[in-house]
């Protein structure tokens, strides 16, 4: 199991690449990475990536979240997942 967080830092080519991973989601899960939660970079729009939901979290890691649990099922399964955010790099590690 790996997770691999992209982490950049505004300004950095970060939306680029999260368009990049959302409209090749395909061939990455092909290759056993998955990209969830793509939203609207699957059109080609910049957003803030898939990530934002754990950057805004506050203490600690949301398990209990839906999405949390869901990485959580995916990375025991022994799936990569591969999560990207600008938010990241603001976020708190608190």
């Amino acid at each position: 199991m790996t997770l691999w967080l992209h982490i950049g830092l505004p300004k950095t080519g970060s939306s680029a690449l999260q368009v990049f991973f959302a409209k090749n989601d395909a061939a990455l899960k092909k290759n056993h990475l998955l990209y969830p939660w793509p939203g609207p970079a699957k059109q080609g729009r910049a957003t803030p990536g898939n990530a934002k939901w754990l950057a805004q979290h506050e203490g600690g890691f949301p398990f209990e979240s839906e999405r949390g649990e869901q990485l959580v099922k995916w990375l025991k399964r022994g799936r990569g997942v591969l999560l990207s955010s600008e938010e990241l790099a603001k976020a708190d590690p608190a």
